[in-house]
C-alpha cells in the first residue's frame, strides 16, 4: 500500500490538530477525580457554611452594639451573603436602626471581622 500524498497546508493542518487533541486530552485526564467529603469541605468553608462566629456569639455582640434595650426587641437570625437578617418586633424599631446603620455596620465589621458584615436587613416578625 502506497503513502497518501498531501500538499503542505494539509498535512500543517493535521499536525496543528494532532497537537491540539494530544494537549486536550492532556488537559482533561490530568484532573484527578476527588472525594465527596473533600468536594463537600470545600463548598461549606468557601461559603462559610461553617462559619465560626455562631448565633449567639453574634447575639452578644449584637446586644453590646444597639444595647439591652433595641436587643430585647430584636434577634439576629443569620448572616448570608454578607447581610446581616435581623428580625424586629415593630416597624418603627426597624426604622430607627437603620438610622444608625453606618455605626452599626462599622462596629460589627470591627467586632466580627471574619463574617464579613457589610450591610443589615431588617425584618418584622415575632421575637422568642
Amino acid at each position: 500500500m502506497e503513502p497518501i500524498k498531501v500538499d503542505s497546508e494539509t498535512a500543517d493542518k493535521l499536525a496543528y490538530q494532532t497537537k491540539r487533541t494530544e494537549r486536550e486530552r492532556r488537559r482533561f485526564y490530568a484532573r484527578e477525580p476527588q472525594s465527596l467529603g473533600k468536594v463537600l469541605a470545600t463548598v461549606m468553608i468557601k461559603n462559610r457554611y461553617a462559619s465560626s462566629s455562631s448565633n449567639a456569639a453574634l447575639a452578644e455582640v449584637w446586644e453590646k452594639i444597639v444595647g439591652p434595650a433595641h436587643a430585647a426587641r430584636t434577634l439576629p437570625v443569620a448572616v448570608r451573603r454578607g447581610k446581616l437578617e435581623v428580625t424586629v418586633a415593630h416597624s418603627a424599631i426597624s426604622q430607627e436602626l437603620s438610622f444608625d446603620s453606618r455605626r452599626i455596620i462599622a462596629a460589627l465589621q470591627q467586632q466580627l471581622p471574619e463574617a464579613k458584615i457589610t450591610d443589615v436587613r431588617y425584618r418584622v416578625g415575632t421575637i422568642g
